[in-house]
């Protein structure tokens, strides 16, 4: 190999590295953005929550509600079966409530 395509060689090398340098620096600065949006995204859903939160102490506060209402009440909508496997489950809720009442539940 002559010094002219050795050099020729180098030069195609360095130039295939400085398009990957610039791609990746490109890669970065894109992702450095979308950081940047995912975080200001964060902070707005905080303080979202946080006013949220404000409103419903609130709330509960002003009307007296009992938390523990709403868990119950939603605890025991997630219990009623889907109506097309319930020929599958109700055996074993049967089964369940018969037993949570032989111990005085």
């Amino acid at each position: 190999m002559t010094k002219d395509e050795m050099n020729k060689q180098l030069l195609q090398q360095v130039n295939s590295l400085t398009s990957t340098v610039d791609s990746l620096n490109s890669t970065i600065n894109a992702q450095t953005q979308l950081i940047a949006r995912l975080n200001q995204t964060i902070q707005q859903l905080k303080e979202q929550l946080n006013k949220n939160s404000k409103n419903w102490y609130s709330v509960k506060k002003k009307y007296k509600l009992d938390v523990n209402f709403f868990h119950n009440t939603i605890f025991n909508l997630q219990l009623i079966p889907n109506p097309l496997t319930l020929s599958n489950t109700y055996p074993h809720i049967h089964l369940v409530r018969d037993s949570h009442n032989d111990c005085g539940f």
